[in-house]
C-alpha cells in the first residue's frame, strides 16, 4: 500500500494576477457571515461617506440661493418691525396711545 503523496507547495504568483486580493466575503468582525441587508447598509454608508469632488458652480449656486433667501427673511422682519415703530409714534402723535412715565423712587438703602 502506498502513502498518499503530500501536496506540492504553492508557488508564488507572479505579473498583474498577484497584484488582485481575492474577493471578500461579507463577514463582521468576529469572522462571521453577516446577512445581506447589513452588508448592503454598509455598502450604501460607504457610498455616502465616499468623498466627492467639489461642483463649484452648484456650491455657488446653493450659497446665492441661502444667503437671498436668508436676507429677503431678515429684510422682511426689519421692514416689518420699522412699520410697526411708526404706526406706534403716529398713534402717539395723534393721541390714540398715551404713555405713562413712572418716577424713578429711590431705594430703601439710600439714606
Amino acid at each position: 500500500m502506498a502513502s498518499p503523496q503530500p501536496k506540492p507547495p504553492a508557488r508564488p504568483q507572479h505579473g498583474p494576477a498577484a497584484a488582485v486580493p481575492p474577493p471578500k466575503k461579507p463577514d463582521d468582525f468576529a469572522g462571521r457571515r453577516i446577512s445581506p441587508k447589513i452588508a448592503a447598509a454598509r455598502a450604501a454608508a460607504e457610498a455616502f461617506h465616499k468623498k466627492h469632488s467639489p461642483n463649484v458652480l452648484r456650491e455657488l449656486t446653493i450659497g446665492l440661493a441661502l444667503g437671498f433667501a436668508g436676507g429677503a427673511l431678515w429684510k422682511i422682519y426689519h421692514l416689518n418691525w420699522r412699520r410697526h415703530c411708526e404706526e406706534f409714534y403716529v398713534g402717539l402723535d395723534k393721541g390714540i396711545y398715551t404713555t405713562v412715565v413712572r418716577p424713578k423712587t429711590k431705594l430703601a438703602v439710600e439714606a
